[in-house]
């Protein structure tokens, strides 16, 4: 190597100037094909590893997405509404929804949400030609609430590990509720009457006609397979056949308890069940979602989907928890939601109940020893706000509730600044 130097630094000395200058420019642009080279090998390498890692086990990602009712045409085949809508005619409402009138979204902070809750509005509608009085009542819908908890049984049931969903709109979401108005109006109404709300001081962060959605479709499926007992002739074995069970869950049914579900090759899911015949099956897809159609979305899309770099996908393989402070942060910052919004500072370790603390718990319906026993410990994560907005809390209380299911022996707390 040293001779072919020396050779070189003698051809140098008696080249000119522009010479040595295209000399110079040859041998970078050599450089730069052969480490781009070099990168290309490296990366295809590390692409094949990661290939190889993560496929024993599904990894599902949930979007959620506010929809309008002019723009869900575009997405109507992706996400699907979490619960059915609220929407009815006065005279529906008042005869055979027990005064449920219609779906309400309010664009405001979590912390706030006592607020609003049980809130009177007066509002009018003029029949005949006569003017009557109504009063509406706000009232937060917990319905989605009960869904959350349902797929947090899907996933159990399915053996798939849960990740905590990110739902900033779950906890703004209402439904507008008659409560007064004069017995009179039932026998005028004829079901296309409006209702003039006075929206007081909520018009800036009022939102109708719209849908909760998630990329999750529900359907029914009937067994095409044979029931048959299985060896200890006990429970019974039931055979789902499908073009692809890729993304595709059973769901646990009411009086029928379910003892296993597998999904044999790419086509069956098995069900062992104390079921002694053929029942209509409720199973969840959930959809693939490309991000970038989500842009064009009057409101902003979320999903709890993790950056899945080699370390997270073995971990996720493997289930591997280490209860480091730097395995903290990297759980933080695998999420990107939680880079757009804060940065980690500090995690501590105490011993003093606190008492006062921001945002709520979004995995209420999980319960383990520690939970039940109560928390001897309190982890306390300090943050610092990059983005401060009405869902600044939701994404405060999702990162925190994802990392209470890795560091389950301490209640996890947040802290701003």
């Amino acid at each position: 190597m040293q001779h072919i130097l020396k050779i070189i630094e003698n051809d140098l000395k008696n080249l000119n100037k522009d010479e040595r200058e295209e000399f110079r420019t040859a041998i970078l642009n050599s450089f730069t094909r052969i480490t781009e080279g070099i990168d290309k090998k490296i990366n295809k390498f590390e692409k094949r590893i990661l290939e190889t890692v993560g496929k024993t086990k599904e990894n599902v990602d949930i979007f959620i997405a506010l929809i309008s009712k002019e723009e869900y045409y575009l997405y109507e085949d992706k996400f699907f509404p979490m619960i059915e809508n609220v929407e009815a005619s006065l005279k529906d409402a008042l005869t055979i929804r027990n005064g449920e009138f219609k779906d309400i979204y309010l664009s405001i902070s979590s912390d706030k949400i006592e607020q609003y809750n049980g809130k009177i509005l007066n509002a009018s509608i003029t029949v005949e030609e006569e003017i009557f009085q109504l009063k509406l009542k706000l009232v937060l819908n917990l319905k989605y609430e009960e869904q959350v908890k349902k797929l947090y049984e899907v996933f159990n049931l399915n053996n798939l590990k849960w990740k905590t969903l990110l739902n900033p709109y779950l906890k703004k979401m209402f439904t507008l509720e008659i409560v007064e108005y004069d017995e009179k109006l039932l026998s005028l109404l004829n079901g296309s009457e409006k209702i003039d709300i006075e929206k007081e001081n909520l018009e800036k962060i009022w939102y109708e006609d719209i849908s909760l959605c998630w990329n999750i479709k529900e359907k029914e499926v009937l067994g095409e397979g044979v029931i048959r007992p299985t060896k200890d002739r006990i429970h019974l074995e039931n055979i789902l056949n499908f073009s692809s069970n890729k993304n595709i869950y059973i769901c646990p049914i009411e009086n029928c308890h379910v003892y296993l579900v597998e999904k044999i090759g790419r086509e069956q899911i098995m069900i062992i069940s104390e079921d002694k015949k053929n029942i209509l099956w409720k199973i969840w897809e959930i959809q693939e979602i490309e991000e970038e159609k989500l842009k064009k979305l009057n409101y902003k899309s979320f999903n709890n989907k993790m950056e899945l770099h080699f370390i997270n996908k073995l971990k996720l393989e493997k289930d591997l928890r280490i209860r480091t402070v730097t395995e903290l942060e990297r759980i933080l910052n695998s999420f990107s939601i939680f880079k757009e919004y804060f940065s980690f500072l500090a995690a501590t370790v105490i011993e003093e109940e606190i008492d006062i603390y921001i945002g709520y718990d979004v995995n209420t319906f999980i319960l383990d020893e520690f939970r039940l026993k109560g928390y001897q410990k309190n982890l306390k994560i300090k943050l610092k706000i990059l983005k401060k907005d009405e869902f600044t809390i939701d994404i405060l209380s999702f990162v925190i509730s994802e990392i209470q299911i890795y560091f389950p022996e301490y209640r996890c707390v947040g802290e701003l600044v």
